[in-house]
């Protein structure tokens, strides 16, 4: 009777480990300026948005510190950066990338991470975040906030372009 319980207990625990469940990573984005920011992005080129927001990871621009077990973005994989400080409000940086420098599918609309998509991710400095990445129409957005009513994590369906106002050019 024990050895089956033992058993039992441990497939639970391998099961949970191979799933990733059991694994810490790194949730961190950050935005400083329009050259040092990290976006949430799937772990492995070729994915969609949709289907890694749980598990998405941090990249980044050069520049950044003390954020742990980053990588860096692909080769021009962001086009452009647009950065605006809201006096002590919110921070976000808003562009373009190239969806092809990370294998990011044309008919993919994307999909929106804050604290909740992945669990427990947060932005560097600032209690709420919203971000969305869009490969179908090359674009991104981050805002990092000290007010949630700033950070509307609620409107996932509707994109950067009208949660996060911005210049995408």
């Amino acid at each position: 009777m024990l050895f089956n319980k033992l058993t039992v207990f441990t497939a639970f625990v391998l099961a949970f480990a191979a799933t990733g469940f059991c694994k810490t990573t790194n949730k961190t984005v950050a935005v400083e300026s329009d050259s040092r920011f990290c976006l949430l992005l799937p772990p492995y080129p070729c994915s969609d948005i949709s289907d890694n927001l749980n598990r998405s990871i941090p990249f980044c621009t050069s520049g950044i510190s003390g954020i742990p077990n980053v990588k860096a973005f692909p080769d021009d994989f962001i086009q452009s950066a647009h950065y605006l400080k809201q006096t002590d409000r919110y921070v976000q940086v808003t562009g373009r990338i190239d969806r092809r420098e990370y294998g990011l599918h044309s008919d993919d609309s994307g999909g929106q991470n804050d604290p909740k998509h992945p669990l427990g991710a947060t932005c560097r400095g600032f209690p709420y975040f919203v971000q969305f990445i869009e490969p179908n129409d090359n674009i991104y957005c981050l805002r990092c906030c000290n007010n949630k009513s700033d950070c509307p994590i609620d409107r996932s369906g509707e994109g950067c372009r009208a949660v996060i106002g911005g210049n995408y050019d």
